[in-house]
């Protein structure tokens, strides 16, 4: 097994002890991660914080091709982890979008992508967790043991404790992914066929193993079925001059390799790369496909975050626009979905819109996920500027998208823009939930609690 994706059990546990070592040896009550990946949080690191080194936590550990399961260390990327799993046949049943995700990242942030429909979020597919405490214990959470804290973590970004090793379900792959771009004109189709799929797992008789969609403009529609399959007549390449997203309203059908159907919306962040003017073929030709990658964005978000280099342009061009940054990945009920795709029209603006249909398989409910539905609901993922003439630091817009969420029995993903009051987000998130769990787990309040990690400010 290739060593840049694999660690033996052996060498894992000797990661696992010098953390527990680190973690019950600090000095400082407050602790965050170090770590080479992104966080999922749009927002300030915490200062002062005592740094755990969780960079060597990166690797996968065992595949089984027969059991569909796989061993994981938390840290490890999804581009290693798909590495790893490729090479035996397979794929994680959910694998978000981004590679530079971490798989402890994507449970404890209610991670999402194109089968989630048939598998739910990436914790509906998690086994087995170990998770480190701010004691310095080792848990082993699962619908067995500690089943609190199983159904508790997800969507808690770490304010519970941190996933050391996860086991992960898995799906058997082929080398290819055959495509369909259906257009769609009225919403109310479109998010019809969306829901027949998810039911029947198929589209005119052929099996769908992928399904997202894109919303270009009013009336602009387009699902994507992706199957998987060992035979291609081509395959098509948008890891550097071509850019997947365009290719949608372009071809009706395409074909990849399965591993760059994975990563489609990796070199340009989804349609991101135009905010860095990565979308024209010059800068395309000469920054080089290396840096089409979300962790070359990622590194641009991180220096703005350093060194305020938004706020100082601002300062420099003081005729532009005031802008509102809106980072919004919300959940739906389906039948509700036309009406939201319509407001987001007609109130914020921004396209495209990403969107992403997932379906409640668990019979038991995740406890921070309140979502409340059963069967197909539509993930709208929708990230950009809007101009206004109000104080951005206020979040007018981030505040109309909660409060029209509040009205549909809708919730949102808490990477997204958050500006809920705690009175706001304790009664969509049981306070007195939380509180146990917290008291329980984290009784010292090593960890910030779940309000201050995603949306307190300053």
């Amino acid at each position: 097994m290739p060593a840049q994706y694999f660690d033996s059990p052996a060498e894992y546990r000797a990661k696992r002890d010098r953390l527990v070592a680190a973690m019950r040896g600090r000095h400082n009550n407050e602790v965050r991660l170090q770590k080479t990946s992104a966080s999922n949080l749009f927002r300030n690191r915490q200062e002062g914080a005592q740094r755990l080194d969780v960079r060597d936590l990166n690797r996968v550990i065992s595949v089984n091709p027969d059991t569909l399961v796989a061993e994981v260390e938390g840290m490890t990327t999804y581009e290693t982890f798909v590495d790893g799993t490729l090479q035996y046949s397979c794929l994680p049943t959910v694998t978000p979008q981004l590679n530079t995700i971490t798989v402890g990242g994507a449970v404890a942030g209610g991670g999402i992508e194109s089968s989630s429909f048939r598998f739910g979020l990436v914790h509906e597919t998690v086994l087995e967790m170990e998770i480190l405490l701010s004691s310095g214990e080792i848990v082993t959470a699962s619908p067995k043991q500690h089943r609190d804290l199983f159904y508790g973590l997800p969507n808690t970004f770490g304010t519970l404790g941190y996933i050391l090793k996860l086991k992960v379900k898995l799906m058997p792959a082929k080398p290819y992914v055959q495509l369909r771009h259906i257009p769609f004109t009225d919403s109310k189709e479109f998010f019809h066929a969306i829901d027949q799929i998810a039911k029947s797992g198929q589209h005119e008789g052929i099996p769908v193993d992928f399904m997202d969609g894109s919303v270009f403009d009013q009336g602009q529609h387009f699902l994507t079925l992706g199957r998987l399959t060992d035979q291609v007549p081509y395959t098509s390449d948008y890891t550097y001059m071509k850019m997947y997203y365009r290719s949608i309203k372009n071809r009706q059908e395409d074909y990849m390799t399965t591993r760059d159907y994975v990563w489609r919306w990796d070199p340009d962040w989804f349609w991101c790369s135009d905010r860095f003017g990565a979308d024209k073929w010059l800068v395309r030709l000469i920054i080089g496909k290396w840096l089409l990658h979300s962790r070359s964005y990622w590194k641009i978000i991180s220096w703005d975050r350093k060194y305020h280099l938004g706020e100082r342009l601002e300062r420099l061009t003081p005729k532009r626009p005031k802008r509102e940054s809106v980072i919004q990945d919300v959940q739906v009920p389906i039948n509700k979905a036309p009406a939201f795709l319509d407001f987001l029209h007609q109130k914020i603006g921004i396209l495209p819109i990403w969107i992403c249909p997932a379906r409640d398989f668990g019979s038991h409910r995740f406890d921070f996920l309140p979502l409340e539905t059963q069967g197909t609901y539509i993930n709208f993922g929708f990230w950009d500027y809007v101009e206004t003439t109000r104080d951005p630091a206020k979040g007018y817009y981030n505040r109309l998208i909660e409060q029209r969420l509040e009205k549909i029995k809708g919730t949102k993903g808490l990477y997204s823009e958050a500006y809920y009051t705690p009175e706001e987000f304790w009664q969509i998130y049981d306070h007195a939930r939380y509180s146990k769990l917290k008291q329980k787990y984290d009784p010292s309040h090593t960890f910030k609690d779940l309000y201050q990690k995603t949306v307190q400010r300053g």
